[in-house]
């Protein structure tokens, strides 16, 4: 087994609760050969006698001072990052015990970029919701960023260090889809991403996250677009939306039927109700933004990071 050094960013601002979630989901892990760098903003909240308190217990390094919005915290950690291997995860999003192992098992000598699927809880209404959001197996930034659909799931997406000393660090004239114009840059040199077809993150939305900024967001995606798409062949691109459609719903018909996808999620949540699951998903996405379903038992989200 190969086993390269893993270094996971986490930038964070006051965000105390979440982080020590994410910190456990790290502790966890089965695979141990990792290092967490985390990047505080200078929180007020009793962040950095959390950080006192875990850097002992595992391989982490941190910092809490004044930055440049969280795209700034994240090019502070890769520049203090010695793994061969880099990923940023906010720490308001986790691991669950086998992603880093999955990386490690997955990520061959050829490989640039690897990215999996995750798993989304929204908290933003009464009732928990959570989904499985999937991914097309190929990723293509043209149409990624000419419609504003499929981006990458940042917390399930793991790239080689060698790439930021190449094309450079992220974008911090974005504060929202920095992510976004970093695949967009990679893809137009021409970089591949493999997709590994296994949950490698939980996302979390709440109250407070960042992409509730609508306004500022869409902004960005412009640009993002501007800069990426050909405008002459913009048309060509509005009928993508039908196919990445089509695309995901592959994805779950893989997920359904085949036992090396997502094996290790499949293995661990066996009470998953495949139905409900199979049902809700073959859903228009306005249709599943308008019900109320989990095809999952409402749970705390640790259960989901031991």
């Amino acid at each position: 087994m190969n086993k390269p050094l893993i270094s996971i960013i986490t930038p964070t601002f006051n965000r105390r609760d979440f982080l020590e979630i994410n910190i456990n989901s790290l502790l966890n892990q089965s695979y141990q050969n990792f290092e967490h760098i985390v990047i505080d903003g200078g929180s007020t909240d009793g962040t950095v006698e959390l950080l006192k308190k875990y850097e002992s217990q595992y391989n982490m390094r941190w910092i809490s001072e004044p930055d440049n919005g969280i795209y700034d915290a994240v090019n502070k950690g890769i520049k203090m990052a010695q793994g061969e291997i880099i990923a940023y995860l906010n720490s308001d999003d986790f691991y669950f015990p086998w992603t880093l192992e999955a990386v490690a098992l997955n990520f061959t000598s050829q490989d640039k970029i690897l990215f999996g699927d995750c798993l989304i809880i929204d908290t933003n209404t009464l009732k928990v919701k959570i989904r499985i959001h999937f991914q097309p197996s190929k990723f293509d930034y043209k149409k990624m960023v000419c419609y504003h659909g499929l981006s990458l799931p940042q917390p399930s997406t793991f790239i080689r260090r060698e790439l930021f000393e190449v094309y450079g660090l992220f974008d911090t004239n974005f504060k929202l889809f920095g992510d976004l114009e970093f695949w967009a840059r990679l893809g137009s040199n021409n970089i591949n991403f493999r997709k590994l077809s296994e949950l490698l993150s939980i996302v979390t939305f709440h109250g407070n996250n960042l992409h509730l900024l609508k306004e500022m967001g869409n902004r960005e995606k412009e640009n993002i677009k501007q800069k990426y798409c050909y405008r002459n062949k913009k048309r060509k691109y509005e009928f993508l939306r039908y196919i990445d459609q089509f695309n995901v719903r592959l994805e779950l018909i893989k997920f359904l039927l085949r036992k090396d996808n997502h094996k290790h999620f499949k293995e661990k949540f066996k009470n998953i109700n495949k139905f409900i699951l199979f049902f809700i998903e073959l859903l228009p996405n306005r249709v599943k933004f308008v019900l109320n379903i989990n095809w999952i038992e409402k749970k705390e989200i640790e259960m989901f990071i031991k």
